[in-house]
């Protein structure tokens, strides 16, 4: 991955390995930084260094999401970790850290030389649970930037000729976030041997600056077709984190074709398919919501994921009609 093996090297101090003291540590920065994915490398370059290890997606969208999310997360940390975790040297991964109650719920005990990695967009959420060691993860220099953009739009790390200057328009775009230029690339490689497209789409992202990151998400979902654009918009608002075979059978009942629908997705960087789950990053789903909201008045929406928006429209007698 572009620029991760020096970003891997340069967090590695961080983890202190000779130490057998209980080690704590941030991993700190902006949506679509790339948090995730360094925690995701790291877990997996150090996990032969521990008796047992756990990586958990999604702490904040878990416990908001389910009535008992805290303690699922639990269960599953005690099984990845045998439920021997306070005596043994364990390595955990916690990502998407909101607050302490989450933190000291999910850590406990643990035994001597264990490791734990918190990601979070809140820094203060480090600094008030006493994380000395935080990482902050920063933009992506030009040169790597390119380079992963280039990896996705041409399969290659340096554009041919004629889309050496377009490709550095759409990187200065991207302005250094992985997850942008991850997208921007995926769509681009559908046309990569089209200039006059490339240049009618990077004035169509320029006429918009102010919407930043949202416009360049938006740009990816508009090239989906309509079934593919359900399926996101099913998954951002009720299967992130689901079973993929779970997500497929929902959508085969629907007449969907799953298999072709998530493989353009995953194509695309709009989901990923980690541990048999589905994921979608939290700028994606937000603008997923926002689709939804933007429809129709409540009750005429053609999805409804927060228990409140439900109950509301049930109350206020405003649904219009019902599908079953």
């Amino acid at each position: 991955m572009v620029g991760m093996d020096s970003r891997i090297k340069e967090f590695e101090p961080y983890l202190n390995l000779g130490s057998e003291e209980v080690h704590m540590v941030g991993i700190w920065g902006t949506g679509g930084i790339g948090k995730t994915t360094l925690a995701e490398q790291v877990f997996k370059r150090f996990r032969g260094d521990f008796e047992a290890r756990s990586i958990v997606y999604s702490v904040r969208e878990t416990c908001e999401k389910e009535t008992d999310g805290l303690n699922s997360l639990k269960k599953q940390i005690d099984e990845d970790l045998l439920s021997k975790k306070a005596s043994m040297k364990v390595l955990i991964v916690l990502d998407d850290v909101e607050n302490e109650t989450q933190l000291e719920a999910l850590v406990g005990k643990v035994g001597p030389g264990s490791r734990i990695i918190i990601t979070t967009r809140d820094n203060g959420i480090l600094e008030r649970c006493g994380v000395k060691d935080i990482f902050e993860v920063k933009k992506l220099t030009c040169e790597e930037s390119l380079k992963l953009f280039c990896r996705k739009a041409f399969k290659k790390c340096s554009p041919p000729p004629p889309f050496e200057e377009l490709s550095n328009d759409f990187v200065r775009y991207a302005d250094g976030l992985p997850l942008l230029l991850e997208v921007l690339g995926n769509c681009i490689s559908y046309h990569s041997t089209e200039s006059e497209y490339w240049i009618g789409e990077l004035n169509r992202l320029r006429e918009t600056p102010d919407q930043g990151v949202t416009k360049v998400l938006r740009f990816s979902y508009d090239k989906l077709d309509d079934q593919e654009r359900e399926a996101f918009l099913d998954i951002a608002c009720f299967f992130k984190g689901e079973d993929e075979s779970r997500v497929k059978k929902i959508f085969e009942s629907c007449n969907f074709h799953p298999d072709i629908s998530l493989e353009v997705l995953v194509a695309r960087s709009l989901i990923s398919i980690t541990g048999g789950k589905v994921w979608m990053h939290d700028l994606l789903q937000q603008m997923g919501w926002e689709i939804i909201s933007k429809e129709k008045e409540l009750g005429k929406r053609s999805r409804l994921w927060r228990h409140e928006d439900s109950l509301r429209v049930l109350q206020e007698n405003m649904v219009r009609y019902i599908l079953v």
